[in-house]
């Protein structure tokens, strides 16, 4: 019976000393989150400014938003109503640059009195299939 105590005690004692061990080795990370909001104000650019910051676009169209179908447009197509949606009344141009070597930018504008106003980005990678 004394030996299954000498076992037992051994056995805490080195759970214990492992367990502090592991605390002093690991060290603290700090993680830094990025702000969604500003990401997402930076992306929504005018027009203007995204041809400034990324050059003439790729590609370009015009459609309603009710014709705007797949997860490629979710972001657009989601920033209306049901109700918006069926109205055939909003017009979205699509723009698409080359943002770096490994994405593309895609920012929709909603035509209003013939200025465009952007509502929805998206950066995606350039092997992606939709």
């Amino acid at each position: 019976m004394q030996i299954y105590s000498i076992i037992l005690f051994v056995f805490i004692s080195s759970c214990q000393e492992s367990h502090t061990q592991n605390n002093e080795l690991i060290p603290i990370q700090k993680t830094f989150l990025q702000d969604s909001l500003k990401t997402k104000k930076n992306m929504l650019l005018t027009q203007q400014d995204a041809i400034r910051s990324f050059g003439n676009p790729i590609r370009q169209e015009k459609m309603l938003i009710d014709e705007m179908y797949g997860e490629f447009r979710g972001n657009i197509y989601y920033q209306y109503t049901e109700y918006e949606r069926q109205s055939r009344s909003i017009y979205i141009e699509e723009f698409t640059w080359e943002k770096d070597h490994k994405n593309y930018i895609t920012i929709w504008y909603e035509i209003n009195n013939k200025k465009h106003i952007p509502k929805a980005y998206l950066i995606w990678d350039k092997g992606s299939e939709f």
